[in-house]
């Protein structure tokens, strides 16, 4: 049955059904990316979706005003989560370090670069030594745009295992922003070719 305060949406919140919905389909799952970030108190842009990372495909699908967006990774088990109780039960959703890590990995999914920076801000705390050993998987672009960001606009993390696992004198420097051209200054200090301009809403 739906609450009295939730029937104009045809569901309740998404967090309170999506653990259900997954064991059922028998799929590992943790909350991710904006949706996670707004629940850690990043919320200055809302997620206009539900998003949620998962071991293996499943197509997008609306459960009333809840719009359920999905996305595959096969590192669904090497990232950092924790469980979050609802009035239904528990939810397992990403920590602040794998919500960080996940939106510089797939940054259209936070709503560009900028606003992945919007959400490093807002955060709030953030341990650096958890930050190097979760973005490894995601390869070694994503940690040298990570490390390029921290040090612009977290400088109060520690990067120092970052940089060492980022590697930035071997191979060639990445993208800032890959669906940028791809030209601009290169930053030595990571590796990292910025090619598109950086501004946080905050």
């Amino acid at each position: 049955m739906v609450p009295p305060e939730y029937r104009d949406w045809g569901a309740v919140p998404g967090e309170w059904f999506i653990d259900a919905m997954m064991k059922h389909l028998n799929r590992d799952y943790y909350v991710s990316f904006l949706t996670a970030a707004a629940m850690h108190g990043a919320s200055h842009q809302a997620p206009q979706t539900f998003q949620v990372m998962t071991a293996r495909y499943l197509p997008h699908r609306d459960v009333g005003r809840v719009l359920l967006r999905f996305t595959t990774s096969d590192h669904v088990s090497d990232m950092a989560v924790e469980q979050r109780a609802t009035p239904t039960g528990y939810f397992t959703l990403a920590t602040r370090e794998t919500t960080v890590v996940d939106l510089v990995w797939h940054s259209r999914a936070g709503g560009g670069i900028s606003n992945v920076a919007t959400v490093l801000k807002e955060i709030g705390e953030l341990d650096g030594d958890r930050l190097a050993r979760l973005a490894p998987p995601r390869g070694r672009a994503t940690v040298r745009r990570l490390g390029w960001l921290l040090a612009r606009f977290r400088p109060d993390v520690d990067s120092h295992w970052l940089q060492v696992v980022a590697r930035p004198r071997d191979g060639e420097p990445v993208l800032l922003s890959p669906s940028a051209p791809k030209r601009g200054p290169v930053d030595k200090g990571w590796a990292v070719v910025v090619n598109s301009a950086v501004e946080p809403d905050v």
